[in-house]
């Protein structure tokens, strides 16, 4: 992988801790004025993700928001746009990704595997979330598929009714669309109160980043995705697997049950190696391959 791809990668999980301004979002300029490579690689770089569909979206959500994750099983890939289609009319599904999933099986140490769409549920609770599972069942119910569950409790995350008119502006909203003046004069709001009010969200961790990404568009290198339920406490097991991908991470998400990591990798057997690490190390994985990421721009806000 070229050293600017990967750069452009690494500056969009973002906010972090070095840069968490507005003025510091990904952007061409800010990746060659932060990397040091000159601007017109960055830019061909930045252009070519774009243009070949790699890097689709780069959608803020709310961290905290409570999210419910299900696996729609035994997905006939000649369904799929027709599932995609169903699962965007459900207001509460935020996001969906169709992967060819690898889950790891400490037994017997063998993997299984399957095509299946990840979905992710917004809900104020577990109980409407199976509420709306229920709704979501009825509506696949033609297409033979299997959902499985894989939260494990309640989750503790915030209520989003605190946050105002301007955090409901851009959420959902691809950070390349909007700027500081748009916003304020959308909302008819003064400049310097918008840029005060954003900033403060994300140097709080309050919004991120989630790019949407086609892997089934990448061409130029080897990808995949590991997703790992968290199972130790505090950072240790993000050192965990930092220490297996320093080199080779790309995008890393985390949310309160799961760790995802988008990887590359050289060669067949470096992912092989790869493979090992984690089975030394760690009871359940998942690796997802031919991923592709969607997003439902018809998903409730806060209010």
């Amino acid at each position: 992988m070229k050293p600017i791809t990967r750069e452009i990668f690494l500056a969009l999980n973002f906010p972090n801790e070095k840069y968490y301004t507005f003025s510091n979002r990904p952007s061409p300029y800010n990746i060659s004025k932060n990397t040091g490579i000159s601007p017109s690689q960055t830019y061909q770089a930045w252009n070519d993700l774009i243009s070949k569909n790699i890097i689709q979206n780069l959608i803020l959500i709310a961290t905290d928001a409570r999210r419910y994750f299900y696996i729609l099983l035994d997905v006939d890939t000649q369904n799929l746009n027709l599932l995609e289609s169903k699962l965007n009319q459900l207001y509460f599904v935020e996001t969906y990704y169709y992967v060819h999933i690898y889950k790891y099986h400490i037994n017997n140490r063998t993997f299984s595997a399957a095509d299946a769409i990840i979905f992710e549920i917004l809900s104020d609770s577990l109980r409407h979330a199976h509420d709306n599972i229920e709704i979501v069942k009825d509506v696949i119910k033609a297409y033979n598929s299997s959902i499985i569950d894989i939260n494990n409790s309640e989750k503790q995350g915030q209520s989003a009714v605190k946050y105002d008119s301007i955090f409901n502006y851009i959420l959902h909203c691809d950070i390349r669309n909007i700027s500081i003046g748009s916003i304020a004069k959308a909302l008819n709001i003064s400049l310097r109160t918008v840029r005060r009010k954003i900033d403060f969200y994300l140097s709080h961790h309050l919004i991120e980043i989630l790019p949407f990404i086609s892997q089934s568009d990448i061409h130029c290198f080897n990808s995949a995705v590991l997703t790992l339920p968290k199972m130790l406490k505090g950072d240790n097991l993000k050192n965990k697997v930092m220490e297996i991908f320093n080199d080779y991470y790309l995008l890393y998400r985390e949310t309160e049950y799961f760790i995802n990591i988008l990887f590359y990798y050289d060669s067949p057997g470096q992912l092989d190696g790869v493979i090992e690490l984690l089975k030394d190390n760690f009871k359940n994985f998942f690796i997802f391959s031919r991923f592709i990421m969607g997003f439902n721009h018809s998903s409730l806000k806060f209010s």
